[in-house]
């Protein structure tokens, strides 16, 4: 009786810890996992093909992809992991028609039904438009820009032969270019059409101008010559404005116009031809606009936004300054713009002709009224450049936010004048300075001018500021 209990016992725990363990067993894999639904396709550039389709399953450890070409029989091309419902199919060719289909999988078998079939050609849709940006947020600024472009199904580019639109709300506006300059601030979208195609709308973010990071200097060329006798008026007023306004960098370009200046810069006609100058004194602000000889307007452009920075270094190795000018960018734009590199030089003396004075007639006398002004210090005569007095071009590929394009320079202490004559240059009485301009014409009356200017000693380094 005792040994027929033990046995039962034993049968009762073997049971027992029988039934414990079936209890802790992973059933995940107990069931084939459930069919996948909705499946859909798209032609990708390239003649590719995007599937997407909705999971339905829990217990999933895959998805096969399966193909077939025409009326052929289908073959798995391939698989992606649990919870994924997409794939690209890179290995499709032109001028042919695929069918898809997907089922899910796991280690209990396949989904009892596949998706719903998909049959795509990417060769019918060429005609599907994609809108692509180059940035989905601009500035308000007047130089930074969008570029847009057009691709169809194939990934050609289609932008020549597609209308643009700008969408703001309801209203939708034709645009010109593929490049666009905001004109307002707002949210918008671009979108495209090609015959009856329209494209996706991509949108585009315009802000308010941001805080200049750069100090905004000016250029104030001054055309002069040491037989004007009105000229001392013009120096006089830029002598002691940029004393006082180190924003303002004056260049004082002497011509041969009344006479044989012997400081007459070797270009000088070609720069009175440009900008319409006609007679001295004449003083052009920013190569944009002439100056009325008032301290309001000097203000007011020291005070605009720009959207770029100059730095400058240089060195003086026997007879040769050389250095670089770096410019840094505040925004992206392709529009052109070009930089100069010039040198001008103080402590140059001449018997300056004075008509402020008794004897010339005018008021009020000036330099004491002294007629002509002996040993009178021509300052900042512009003496040579390193580039095209215009200015030499900087790449478009530089002109993008942040990015800094640098320039070396090299300039020799010899050169000639406009009469011919050679002379020297005094590198401890110079001043290296570099300004960037609108590039789209050196005609100063249709052009945004001179946008940012920076200048330093010989020798010496000024960074961006």
């Amino acid at each position: 009786m005792k040994k027929l209990l033990s046995i039962c016992l034993l049968s009762g725990l073997v049971l027992l810890f029988s039934c414990t363990k079936s209890n802790n067993v992973d059933n995940t894999s107990s069931s084939v996992p459930g069919s996948p639904v909705v499946l859909t396709g798209s032609v990708a550039p390239n003649f590719q093909i995007n599937l997407k389709w909705t999971d339905s399953s829990s217990n999933e450890s895959g998805f096969h992809i399966e193909r077939k070409s025409g009326s052929g029989a289908y073959s798995v091309i391939g698989s992606v992991g649990p919870n994924v419902t997409t794939y690209l199919d890179a290995t499709t060719v032109a001028n042919t028609t695929y069918t898809y289909r997907v089922n899910a999988f796991n280690n209990a078998g396949n989904s009892i039904n596949y998706t719903n079939e998909v049959t795509l050609n990417p060769s019918n849709a060429s005609d599907s438009l994609t809108v692509i940006l180059s940035r989905d947020t601009v500035e308000n600024n007047g130089w930074d820009m969008v570029a847009i472009r057009v691709i169809n199904a194939q990934g050609t580019d289609v932008t020549s032969s597609s209308t643009l639109y700008l969408n703001s709300g309801v209203y939708s506006n034709a645009l010109s270019s593929s490049t666009y300059y905001p004109s307002a601030v707002g949210s918008y979208t671009i979108s495209a059409t090609k015959s009856t195609t329209t494209s996706n709308k991509a949108p585009l973010t315009v802000k308010t101008t941001s805080a200049s990071a750069f100090t905004h200097k000016i250029i104030v060329e001054d055309y002069t010559s040491i037989y004007c006798g009105y000229c001392p008026r013009e120096t006089y007023a830029l002598d002691n404005y940029t004393k006082t306004h180190p924003k303002c960098a004056w260049v004082a370009v002497h011509c041969t116009g009344l006479g044989p200046d012997k400081y007459a810069f070797r270009y000088c006609s070609n720069m009175e031809s440009t900008y319409g100058i006609s007679g001295y004194p004449s003083t052009i602000i920013n190569r944009r606009a002439n100056w009325q000889e008032d301290t309001t307007s000097l203000n007011s452009e020291t005070a605009k936004w720009t959207g770029v920075g100059l730095s400058l270094n240089s060195s003086l190795s026997g007879t040769t300054i050389s250095g670089t000018a770096s410019v840094k960018f505040n925004f992206t734009t392709n529009k052109p713009l070009k930089i100069v590199v010039a040198i001008v030089e103080s402590g140059l003396l001449a018997s300056q002709d004075n008509y402020y004075s008794p004897s010339g007639g005018a008021t009020p006398y000036l330099y004491n009224g002294q007629n002509p002004i002996p040993n009178f210090d021509e300052k900042f005569c512009l003496r040579t450049t390193s580039t095209d007095v215009f200015g030499d071009s900087i790449p478009v590929s530089a002109t993008t936010k942040s990015n800094v394009y640098s320039l070396p320079f090299s300039f020799s202490t010899s050169g000639v004048n406009a009469n011919g004559a050679a002379y020297t240059l005094n590198p401890a009485n110079c001043r290296i300075i570099a300004y960037v301009l609108d590039g789209s014409t050196a005609k100063w009356s249709s052009s945004k001018g001179v946008l940012n200017v920076q200048y330093a000693a010989v020798g010496a380094t000024q960074p961006f500021d």
